[in-house]
Formats: C-alpha cells, structure tokens, sequence
C-alpha cells in the first residue's frame, strides 16, 4: 500500500503521510503500555513509574522474538479474560433498551470534553495501523481475489466481537457508582461493585490485549518505514529501530503518568491521523487502473464515498468544536 501511495502522491505530501501515521502509531503504543502499567499494577502492586519502564522492555522483548507467533496465540487466548465483561453486563441493572436508545439516539453537548470523547472514540475505532496492516498483511500472503472475501472473515469477525465488548464495557460503567477519575479508579470501583475476582480477570486481560496491540503495532510501524525508506535489510537496524520506536511510545507516560490521560490523547491522535490515509485509500478503492477490475462501482462507490465524507466531516468538526469550546 505504501509503494502504491508514494506512486500517487507528490514527493512533499508523502513525507507528511509518513509522519502522521508513525506519530499514531507512537501514540497508539503508547496508550497500549498504559493498560500494560494499569494492569501490572492491579495484579502486583507495581507503581506506575517502574511499571512503565517494565512494559516497555515487555513490549520490545516480545516484539523481537522469533515465537512471536506462538505468543500472539497465547496472549489472544489470555485476552478473553476481557470477556469478563460480557458476563458482569447483565448485572449492571442498566436496560437493553435504554441501551439500544442511547447508541441510536445520542445526545449532542456543546461541550469540548464531549466532543473530544467523540474523536477519541473514533481514534479507538479507526487506526492507521488497522487500514495499513491488514492490507500489507494480506498482499505479502499473495492473497487472490477469490480468497479474498475468506481472508477478511477473521478481521470482519474481530471487527463484531470487539463492538459486542465495548456495549457490554459501556452496560459494566452505567454500574458504577461515581465517575472515576481515571483507569485505576475504574478497577476499584469494579472491584467494589463485581468483586475481586472480576478485577483480576478484568487486569489479565488488559495485560494480554494492550501487549498484543502494541506488538502488532510496532511491528506495524516498522513494516511501515521499512516499505517507504528500506532500511529494513539487516537485523541490527530492525532492533535499533524497534528499540527506538518503543521509547518514543514509553516517554508520554513518564510525562503524563496518568493511563488514561495518554489513552484520550493517543486515541485523538489516531483519529486525525487516519483522516488523509482514509482519504487516500477510498480514492484508490476509485482507481481502475490500480484496482485492475476490482475497483467499487454503483452502490458501493457511494457508501465508500458517504462513509469517508462522514468520518471527514466528524473528525474536522470535533476538533474545531473541542478547540473552539474549549478556547
């Protein structure tokens, strides 16, 4: 996807394209070491400044092993701990409907927080790192078109099981019984409210989910580099560069030692961040003379063109409305 987007762009605009998306895929893993150093400190006590410089060497150890295969298996299996939520769901007294009513009917606020909650959902959502990754991943598997539909099942069913997650993670914090102030917060009222034992459930899963993202996405990110600028040849610069990468990502939570602010913050990056590369691959998913047949036509082509045109529209408007309310 790169070589194609460096064969489209001008020699000025890719350049900038590579920044935004590396620097989101920087803030990503570094909201990811921030669930690590939440998790670690739930489960041993760990305080959050060592903690960070803990995950950090987790981070880059997994990410330079040659099992990583093996342990993306594990660390999926250890992050349905997060499924914990599925089950404290229907205990959370919140109903269904009222549910339902508040996804299809929300409640605009003039507010700045509220609309940079907006762009920081859309960031979790949306991700460089997802639009680049799956499809690179899929052209290095010399995927063709007729297994393509076979290919995309499992992102597709990732894509359910992850929204069903967050309803029931929205469902779990209508239970709560004040507005935490921050992630640590939320597990002791959890806690209280579920119990220790979801907590520590609740924790494992954190702990394997934010690895396996942030692994995902450094690799992600030197895949990235290494399409646009080669230097990817021997392995001595892969590990400098993935050493490298992972200290930027580590350096805002010693800054801002708070996990959830560094979450908000990584998330509304990753939203901006997306807003050109979207654009970029719905204009190519346009182009016959690339897609060589497969390029959307008739209905398609406009919901491809609606959907990006929406998520344009919000991302623009949420930041002008965050910064000028909040102004």
């Amino acid at each position: 996807m790169v070589k194609n987007l460096k064969g489209r762009l001008s020699s000025r605009i890719m350049p900038f394209m590579i920044v935004t998306l590396v620097a989101a895929n920087l803030s990503l893993i570094s909201a990811e070491i921030g669930g690590i150093v939440v998790a670690l400190n739930i489960l041993f006590g760990i305080p959050l400044s060592v903690a960070t410089a803990v995950s950090a060497l987790i981070v880059f150890a997994v990410s330079s092993t040659k099992s990583l295969r093996l342990l993306n298996k594990v660390l999926i299996a250890l992050s349905l701990g997060l499924s914990a939520f599925l089950i404290a769901a229907p205990r959370s007294g919140l109903k269904p409907e009222a549910l339902a009513l508040g996804f299809l009917r929300p409640s605009p606020s003039a507010d700045a927080g509220y609309w940079m909650a907006v762009l920081a959902v859309i960031g979790m959502i949306m991700s460089p790192n997802t639009l680049l990754y799956e499809a690179s991943d899929l052209a290095e598997g010399g995927v063709n078109e007729g297994s393509l539909v076979k290919a995309l099942t499992g992102p597709l069913a990732g894509s359910a099981i992850s929204l069903i997650m967050w309803v029931a993670i929205v469902a779990c914090g209508a239970c709560l019984p004040s507005e935490p102030g921050g992630l640590l917060e939320a597990f002791k009222d959890f806690t209280l409210t579920l119990g220790p034992a979801f907590a520590v459930l609740l924790a494992i899963g954190l702990f394997a989910g934010s690895l396996l993202t942030a692994v995902v996405t450094l690799q992600s990110t030197a895949a990235l580099l290494s399409e646009a600028y080669g230097w990817r040849k021997n392995g001595g610069a892969w590990v400098a560069w993935a050493a490298l990468i992972t200290l930027a990502s580590a350096l805002p939570m010693h800054l801002m030692p708070e996990p959830f602010k560094v979450a908000i913050a990584s998330s509304i990056i990753c939203g901006l961040a997306t807003t050109p590369v979207l654009v970029s691959v719905a204009v190519m998913s346009l182009d016959a003379s690339l897609m060589r047949g497969l390029e959307v036509k008739g209905p398609v082509k406009a919901l491809t063109l609606l959907i990006t045109g929406f998520f344009v529209a919000i991302e623009l408007g949420g930041i002008i409305m965050g910064v000028g309310l909040g102004s």
